[in-house]
């Protein structure tokens, strides 16, 4: 156990200083690891987080370099007891560690390779606290930051009718057609089939509203057998007699109930039924469809104010197989209640109608006079009048495979995705309407996309503040503000390769380090003592001329090239020896020119170290 007959001092340090990296690396890891998705609070906070990383990599850097320091001094002092050197490459030796200009030094590579490859590690272990540091980073968190407000709500303008309407005074006799924002917002829903961008009250919130609004209703035609018989009797008068002709079919038609006198009994139309019969015969009357002064309606005004049960009407024909138009669905208005959830993240709205009841039904007697201008039944009816302007007319295949539009606006809509409609596709071969890289459309049957489209239009009232009531006058409500946090983000492999790495290259020249203190039974510090206690010897006084004592640069050619020895010789007869041994240790020259004593008289300006007394 050579080991320990050296002195404890260095061997403890040595090791000392490798725990003492290892546990600072233990910690730096378990600091991030306690930091690791918690919720950034404050700037301050962030930067001590990172100064105190930055500090133990720095520490744990530290350590391990003195460890591998204190090694390198070992073997140091083996190399020079194992070969001669000349003075210049003792001079790498001792420097390398701290000039890397030293490594350029051949006779270090080739007396000393061990010494340059600790050397490198010594300088590269710095590196440790560069990749550490950035083991933890910040990022934007899952879980957001909840703030409530009290602000005033999208609240529809039901206080005059001119948003929604065109509004006839001086005996105009009320509600004359949709206004302009009312027909453009109809448009664009209807042939984008989402609901219009609505502002939000912050980049990321949530609010609920309740409100009034018109919802549609479509079923299967309504009445009695005697109804339905009629129905398709003036159906098949009125399109076999004019538009039955070979190769040609009306796939899809649309009508309101029309207001006449019956052209054949000359009696007034008066109940429901016979008004629908009427708007039928005159979807299909040439004269009728292709006047363009407006005699074919786009809205059901022929309830009067005494039916509280009449409700805005339209139908709509359509193929269920096939191309012919052979089923027929009847739609209503109604005023009906909205419980509705908004919420916006980073600009995207998503909006769920959470409960939709429907009241009443909405007819356009409601609307007529010039009474009350506040009903909100103006808008209703405003809405429905625009769907009808686009749904109104028919749509003819005709025998070369194409489809025809008579008045109507249908194909310009998301109603052409919808699966009744699919049969339109007569002379389209495989493609369909929608084209062939457009899919196949929805599931969503006629009655279903309709409905689904007047609500989309009701909640897209919200997107335009010309339909709305200004800030002051809106009602008030909850706000759910969620703003962006960030959370500290720890990736353990960045520390695990750059400490893992650092800390096993470490131990391995610890390993070295402790072998040479076991071959020798004697440690060694770098400190000008130990140069000093190496370098008393006849040899080298007599080898260092007067003028170079002072140690200054440059190093003299004849000084460079002398080879010196570390080597143990006879100890003076009489010396105290710390161990009491028989030998001492000390350089000594091994071969090279000392100068003569006229070169030494020569040289001026001579400086040495003397021992204070």
């Amino acid at each position: 156990m050579a080991l320990f007959k050296a002195h404890w001092a260095v061997p403890s340090l040595m090791i000392g200083c490798l725990l003492c990296g290892i546990a600072f690396a233990l910690g730096h890891h378990f600091f991030y690891s306690s930091l690791n998705a918690k919720i950034v609070q404050s700037n301050i906070e962030q930067e001590w987080n990172i100064r105190i990383g930055t500090g133990m990599a720095f520490l744990v850097k530290t350590c391990l370099t003195a460890a591998a320091g204190f090694a390198y001094t070992q073997l140091l002092w083996t190399t020079l007891r194992s070969r001669h050197a000349t003075l210049k490459g003792v001079d790498a030796m001792f420097s390398v560690t701290t000039n890397a200009w030293e490594f350029l030094t051949l006779e270090l590579w080739r007396k000393g390779f061990g010494l340059v490859l600790i050397a490198g590690i010594l300088w590269a272990l710095p590196i440790v606290a560069v990749f550490t540091p950035a083991a933890l980073t910040v990022q934007p968190s899952k879980q957001l930051n909840e703030t409530k407000h009290i602000k005033p709500l999208p609240t529809i303008n039901s206080t005059s009718p001119y948003p929604f309407a065109q509004w006839g005074n001086e005996g105009g006799g009320g509600y004359v057609a949709p206004s302009v924002a009312v027909a453009r917002l109809v448009s664009s829903v209807a042939s984008q089939g989402t609901i219009l961008p609505i502002q939000a009250p912050y980049a990321n919130s949530s609010y609920s509203l309740d409100f009034y609004g018109p919802s549609l209703s479509c079923g299967p035609l309504g009445g009695n057998s005697a109804f339905h018989a009629a129905y398709d009797k003036t159906f098949q008068e009125a399109y076999g007699s004019i538009w039955g002709m070979s190769n040609q079919v009306v796939t899809y038609f649309s009508f309101v109930p029309q207001t006449a006198r019956d052209n054949k009994t000359g009696d007034t139309i008066i109940n429901w039924e016979n008004r629908t019969l009427s708007g039928l015969r005159a979807i299909f009357d040439p004269q009728t469809i292709l006047d363009l002064s407006g005699n074919l309606a786009t809205i059901d005004d022929t309830a009067s104010s005494a039916d509280h049960q009449a409700r805005c009407r339209f139908f709509v024909g359509f193929p269920t197989y096939g191309s012919f138009a052979n089923r027929t669905i009847e739609c209503g208005l109604y005023n009906s209640s909205y419980s509705v959830d908004l919420g916006f993240e980073n600009g995207k709205q998503t909006i769920n109608i959470r409960n939709l009841t429907r009241l009443n039904p909405v007819s356009v007697a409601t609307v007529t006079g010039q009474g009350d201008h506040t009903l909100p039944e103006v808008a209703y009816v405003s809405i429905m009048d625009s769907l009808g302007g686009i749904l109104m007319g028919k749509i003819i295949a005709t025998r070369y495979g194409s489809l025809q539009p008579v008045r109507t606006q249908v194909l310009s809509t998301v109603l052409t995705q919808t699966h009744d409609m699919q049969y339109l596709q007569n002379g389209f071969g495989q493609t369909g309407i929608l084209g062939e890289k457009s899919g196949n459309g929805t599931n969503l049957t006629m009655a279903e996309t309709l409905e689904q489209l007047v609500s989309n239009i009701t909640l897209s009232l919200f997107s335009n503040p010309d339909l709305l009531r200004s800030l002051d006058n809106s009602t008030t409500g909850n706000v759910t503000e969620w703003t962006s946090l960030n959370e500290y983000s720890y990736n353990p492999r960045n520390l695990y390769t750059a400490y893992g790495t650092g800390i096993f290259a470490t131990f391995a020249v610890v390993i070295v380090g402790l072998a040479c203190i076991g071959a020798s039974s004697t440690s060694y510090r770098s400190s000008f003592s130990t140069i000093l206690r190496t370098t008393r010897n006849e040899e080298l006084d007599m080898l260092v001329p007067r003028g170079e004592t002072s140690g200054a640069e440059p190093l003299s050619n004849h000084l460079a090239k002398s080879n010196l020895s570390f080597q143990y010789h006879a100890a003076v007869q009489g010396a105290n020896s710390f161990f009491d041994d028989k030998t001492s240790a000390a350089f000594m020259v091994v071969k090279g020119e000392r100068p003569s004593y006229e070169q030494l008289d020569q040289i001026q300006n001579h400086s040495s170290l003397r021992v204070a007394s």
